[in-house]
Order: C-alpha cells, then structure tokens, then sequence
C-alpha cells in the first residue's frame, strides 16, 4: 500500500513496487462491506466503523491516518497540520458528482462506503454444510 519511492523504515531508498488499492483487493475478495475514511473525517469513519461492525460477514474499513513523526519526515511532507491537509484535500467523497464521473486527480482517494453485499457469512454456511449432513 505504501506509494511508489516513497521511505519506510524497511525501504530506506524508497519502495520499489507500485502501490495497490486494499479495497480493492478486498473487494474483489468478496467481502461483504468494505470502506474507507480518514482522521481527518472523524463522524464519517466513526459511522463506517459502526457499520462494518454491525454487517454479517468480513467487513474492512481502511482508515487514513498521517504519520508525521517517521512516513512524513522521511518523505518530507510536512508536519501533522499539513499532512492532515493533505489528506482533506485529496478525499473524495464516494457520493460526490466529482466520484460519480469518476474522475479523479493524481493522488485522490474516495472515501466513504465502497461495496456492500449481503452474502451469508461462515456461520450462516457452515451451519447450512452441518444441517445437510445431519439430514443424512
């Protein structure tokens, strides 16, 4: 998930690999709810929480948080404030007209609600597997 030659500590010259959407991966995984928010849109991520928790099944919620103490002094961001900024300024929200083109500028994220299935979850199947081998 970490950007392209962005500094970790474990990629001290910059990560060699492209970076990748979680949620997508986790999406096309199948899992039943799947969002994302950020510190700087705390009600919004403290609903999708509540949400994630509540639905049946896997649900993941990636959650944007700065980190300016090692990720944004390595990589010379800035300081919280602008990192928190930063991170304001590139949310979309899922439901804005600008996400339903779907056209976003270089390094925008949406946010929000991003999938959500009503699949049954392990319990539900596994108890439907046991009930037929009980009819047996």
């Amino acid at each position: 998930m970490t950007p392209v030659d962005m500094i970790t500590s474990t990629t001290k010259y910059g990560n060699p690999e492209r970076d990748f959407d979680i949620c997508n991966l986790v999406d096309a995984a199948g899992a039943n709810y799947v969002a994302r928010g950020t510190a700087y849109h705390v009600p919004q991520l403290d609903n999708l929480i509540g949400e994630g928790i509540k639905k049946k099944g896997f649900s993941f919620i990636e959650a944007i948080s700065p980190c300016p103490t090692h990720f944004g002094r390595r990589n010379k961001l800035g300081d919280a404030v602008e990192m928190m900024k930063t991170i304001k300024e590139n949310a979309v929200n899922v439901n804005s007209p600008q996400a339903q083109k779907g056209v976003l500028k270089k390094g925008s994220f949406l946010i929000g609600k991003l999938s959500e299935r009503n699949d049954p979850d392990f319990n539900a199947r596994y108890e439907q597997i046991r009930q037929k081998v009980l009819a047996k």
